[in-house]
């Protein structure tokens, strides 16, 4: 099946980094990430899908600057309803998924598996379905990212997203990336249960790191900061990529 149309726009990209950026920075005390090292070396040898816990308003502003951070190109399944409704998302990578109907849901599904086809491509999916707090258990995933793993045959990585108050007066917003699953060591219904594990083990980690806030400032964890002082550069590639988009944007 041929990938979707998507209409990424690298002009829009880059201001909506910026923007992202901007009002992460403006409502957090901090944003923290763990793993990306190891996202981005594995990205540049294959493609990969994300698996993420929707918890949040917050997540696609968290989506949108760890992509830029992971120098990657990333798609997002959005449900078609709501894409259709703000469709300047499509321009960010967004593609549909329509959930209100099985048979279309499962042709969305294999349609956007056709576009993680190269190294450096992301295919982000918020299994949930729906927001949901990320201390409730179990988290609820659904049956598509079983079948995007299965249809593809890549490594899905689990993500943990959550947005706690430590000892600030703001709270921190904390991405994890946990080990990738692929379908073939969790064939059939033992999928979900093995994406659901990992990603519950890096929920918990946050947990463990919001609980000692000192860790973060005083550099014994294994989070860095990803945005305000001390965040680790870009890698040269992406920056490159967001200088050029931001000065091609404003001669625009």
């Amino acid at each position: 099946m041929s990938a979707p149309r998507v209409r990424r726009n690298r002009f829009v990209l880059a201001l909506a980094r910026r923007y992202a950026r901007r009002r992460l920075r403006r409502a957090f005390a901090g944003v923290w990430g763990n793993g990306l090292e190891a996202v981005r070396a594995r990205a540049a040898e294959t493609p990969l899908v994300v698996a993420a816990n929707h918890v949040a308003w917050w997540d696609p502003f968290m989506v949108v600057l760890l992509d830029e951070l992971l120098g990657t190109e990333s798609y997002c399944l959005m449900d078609a309803a709501n894409l259709a409704r703000l469709p300047f998302f499509g321009w960010l990578g967004a593609v549909p998924l329509e959930r209100r109907d099985a048979r279309t849901s499962l042709a969305d599904l294999r349609a956007s598996a056709a576009l993680a086809d190269r190294p450096g491509r992301l295919l982000w999916i918020f299994p949930q379905g729906a927001l949901r707090r990320a201390h409730l258990r179990p988290l609820g995933l659904q049956q598509g990212v079983r079948i995007l793993a299965r249809d593809t045959g890549l490594p899905v990585v689990p993500l943990a997203l959550d947005y706690a108050f430590g000892e600030a007066s703001r709270p921190l917003a904390l991405a994890s990336f946990g080990t990738p699953v692929t379908h073939a060591e969790a064939p059939g219904g033992r999928f979900v249960p093995a994406l659901e594990a990992r990603m519950v083990a890096e929920l918990e980690r946050i947990e463990h790191e919001v609980a000692r806030p000192g860790d973060l400032v005083g550099g014994s964890s294994t989070f860095v900061p990803l945005l305000g002082r001390g965040a680790g550069r870009l890698p040269l590639g992406a920056r490159l990529l967001t200088w050029l988009g931001g000065r091609e944007a404003r001669h625009a």
